[in-house]
């Protein structure tokens, strides 16, 4: 096992012993190694932070902490008896974890715990969130199937309302992970570590939390700066679709102050004048909030001949738009997320030298000058300590004066993104590798390896997945 975050290199303390004694034919060496910050991690303090600052909502539960653990071989029932207990959100190998035991492709790892629903949640939906789990999960909540996902990398949720109870509730989680016996992406881990492979990181490994939601709510804020227009294009998606008097109402804000507001018919595309834009680099990395909320309005078609025919007629047409714009919103918000972005712009065009072409900010050349960091740790291994071992880093590298990381083969929490949006760095993102041997590609290479549709679907899936959680984020 090896580390390569600057953290653990320049930040290397005495070790202290949280792992449990695991036993001997399936323990994991962790090192002799620790962080100040693992060295800090307590159940109570393991990864405070609001998950999923680029839709963020006031109200939720964190479910980080001490759950029940047991690992089994594939195929039989769900133990009656656990083996343990582990600290979430940490991989069962790493010694954060308090387990450090080996997971090989034909065993399963049962998670457990228990949480009751906050009683002003009543009346809402309940959304059980996952940060991330490595690889394949199967959920359920008080024995009842919730959901099931696939894909290491990438954040994911279930409605759980259906199957909740007063009182006390169980979650139930079954993973599998074949690590480096599938082809499915996994980056730098590998089943048994050495040179450039790392150790494997199985299980739940970002965080997971709770939290209350309308039946129609809104799943995703996407926003992009048009610098040369003056405008942010903002994409609003509810969780289904919306009857006549739904709307979402955006306000983007610097500090106290609204800059613009519109509102829009649900499941719209809002383009909205930002003006005299404070554009955001790393020498001035400048953000604007963004609100959106769920509003109910009244019927803009009331009283309208044919009514249900100049509703219909008028559907993503300029006319739908502006009837929106000055439609007068009832009630309170049914729903209200905040999320960020940045005025700037990245691309490729002419440089300094002619006939040599530039990575441009801002339609101006730009020198990106940074480290490749692969975002492993003595301690956490896949998870970082904490938020603010893991924004050292960043703030190490933006002392020494670079303005750029290429985080290699590894998609981090993303609070490790809104952090460098705050600090002023920009980022390269690679997509964690899969394959086998026999599957990658050399520097003489003419070819490509040859996958099958389900592995080439896996790949496919998870990128557009990383895309999508990673695409509102303005620093790269």
């Amino acid at each position: 096992m090896r580390s390569l975050t600057l953290a653990s290199a320049l930040a290397l303390l005495p070790v202290t012993a949280l792992a449990q004694q695991a036993p001997r034919d399936d323990a994991v060496y962790t090192g002799a190694i620790s962080t100040r910050w693992g060295k800090a991690v307590t159940p109570e303090n393991a990864w405070r932070s609001y998950p999923r600052p680029q839709l963020q909502r006031d109200a939720w539960q964190n479910l980080n902490g001490l759950w029940d653990y047991a690992i089994t071989k594939a195929g039989t029932p769900q133990p009656q008896a656990m083996d343990g207990k582990i600290l979430v959100p940490f991989p069962v190998e790493s010694r954060l974890s308090g387990v450090a035991r080996r997971v090989l492709p034909e065993d399963r790892i049962w998670y457990r715990r228990q949480f009751t629903v906050p009683a002003d949640w009543a009346g809402q939906n309940v959304m059980l969130n996952f940060g991330a789990v490595d690889y394949s999960a199967i959920v359920w909540v008080n024995g009842a199937p919730v959901g099931a996902h696939k894909g290491g990398s990438d954040s994911f949720g279930f409605d759980i309302t259906a199957a909740l109870k007063p009182g006390t509730n169980e979650i139930l989680v079954q993973v599998a992970d074949p690590t480096s016996a599938g082809s499915q992406p996994r980056g730098k881990q590998i089943l048994n570590p050495e040179g450039i492979w790392y150790t494997a990181s199985s299980g739940i490994w970002q965080t997971v939390w709770l939290e209350p939601v309308p039946k129609l709510h809104i799943a995703d804020v996407r926003a992009t700066s048009n610098i040369d227009t003056g405008k942010i294009e903002v994409d609003v998606a509810l969780s289904a679709w919306a009857n006549d008097t739904d709307a979402v109402r955006l306000s983007v804000k610097s500090g106290d102050r609204t800059i613009a507001s519109t509102i829009l018919r649900a499941n719209r595309h809002a383009s909205i004048a930002i003006p005299n834009a404070h554009l955001w680099s790393p020498e001035d990395p400048f953000l604007y909030d963004l609100v959106a909320e769920l509003v109910t309005v009244k019927d803009p078609w009331a009283g309208k001949p044919e009514r249900d025919r100049a509703a219909y007629d008028a559907r993503f047409t300029r006319g739908e738009a502006d009837t929106y714009a000055v439609a007068q919103a009832t009630g309170a918000p049914r729903d209200r997320v905040k999320a960020y972005f940045a005025m700037r712009k990245i691309s490729v065009g002419p440089g300094t030298v002619t006939g040599q072409p530039m990575l441009l900010l801002n339609n101006k050349p730009y020198f990106q000058n940074g480290t490749l960091d692969q975002g492993w740790w003595p301690d956490g291994l896949l998870t970082p300590p904490s938020e603010a071992a893991m924004r050292y880093d960043l703030e190490f590298l933006k002392k020494a004066g670079f303005n750029m990381v290429r985080k290699h083969i590894k998609v981090e929490p993303a609070r490790y993104y809104y952090d460098a949006d705050h600090m002023g760095m920009l980022i390269w993102q690679d997509m964690p590798s899969g394959g086998g041997e026999d599957q990658f590609l050399a520097g003489t290479s003419q070819s490509q390896a040859v996958l099958s549709s389900d592995m080439m679907s896996d790949q496919q899936a998870e990128l557009s997945q990383m895309i999508g959680d990673l695409r509102a984020f303005p620093r790269s």
